[in-house]
């Protein structure tokens, strides 16, 4: 199985507005709700890349349109962001969702912790209620470590681990990097899960590339393309598609109407060989 941290990390990368917030897709195989990710204020300030433990609040909905007869998906959600003192901050998300014609809702808890001016780490947890699509336990941590003079090169590793309610199950290890440019707001990305799934030890690697333009307290602009294998993909209590290719691409757009608040629209499109999904999720959110 295929997915996306069910959090995004809000810190994992420096720069603009995390690309792992921005360009995550809710598409990454599984569930929109067990993709769903944390959109945070931008925790840095460029040039330098300092962080900058900043708070934000957001609630939103979402929908894909879903062919071959799967059913369409609906959700919404609440997602906080909490600095706790100068060199931790709390991230929580709450999402209710209809998928593949059953209801589910997911609890992440996270937090993200500098060490030095160098080094930072991020770890969260996550559990559900019904839904035979979302886990019924995840947990995801990764180190990070800025790179060159101006910091303008980060780079991670972490783990993965999920456990389905069939009894399936997911351990992974993921990579990535991602480059500031200091000359235009410009944040490039790419990462790589590489994952082994149970029973049957089956590898299902995955990979994407990302590229965010914009400035914090203004406007984002972002773009994603994911590719890889997926073990197996849960479509009803008893019914998992298994071993198989998929891709997705996603749009964003976060735009400032004032100085602490505004919008976030998300236009993604999924494809499998059994199915397509078009989605769409809109948001408001407010700094503090």
């Amino acid at each position: 199985m295929k997915i996306a941290s069910p959090l995004c990390m809000v810190l994992a990368v420096i720069g603009a507005m995390p690309l792992y917030c921005l360009a995550q897709s809710s598409s990454d195989g599984g569930s929109q709700a067990g993709n769903a990710t944390t959109s945070a204020a931008s925790p840095i300030s460029a040039p330098g890349l300092q962080l900058q433990m900043t708070g934000d609040i957001e609630v939103g909905l979402l929908h894909d349109s879903v062919s071959n007869s799967y059913g369409d998906w609906n959700g919404q959600f609440v997602r906080v962001v909490a600095p706790l003192g100068s060199d931790d901050t709390l991230n929580a998300e709450l999402v209710n969702s209809r998928e593949f014609h059953a209801h589910g809702t997911l609890l992440t808890v996270g937090e993200t912790h500098i060490f030095t001016e160098r080094i930072y780490a991020a770890v969260s947890a996550a559990t559900s209620t019904e839904g035979f699509y979302l886990p019924t336990a995840r947990l995801d941590a990764a180190v990070y470590e800025k790179w060159l003079p101006d910091f303008s090169l980060v780079t991670n590793i972490g783990v993965s681990g999920i456990n389905s309610r069939d009894g399936h199950s997911d351990r992974a290890l993921t990579f990535g990097a991602a480059y500031y440019f200091t000359s235009i707001p410009l944040v490039t990305e790419a990462g790589a899960r590489i994952n082994q799934s149970s029973p049957g030890d089956v590898n299902a690697d995955s990979g994407f590339v990302a590229a965010t333009y914009g400035i914090a307290g203004q406007h984002y602009f972002s773009v994603r393309y994911g590719f890889g294998k997926e073990a197996y993909q849960l479509i009803g209590a008893n019914q998992a598609l298994a071993d198989f290719s998929s891709n997705d691409v996603l749009l964003s757009w976060r735009q400032w109407i004032a100085s602490n608040q505004g919008f976030q629209l998300r236009l993604d499109h999924y494809t499998n060989p059994y199915y397509q999904r078009t989605g769409i999720e809109a948001s408001w959110f407010h700094d503090f």
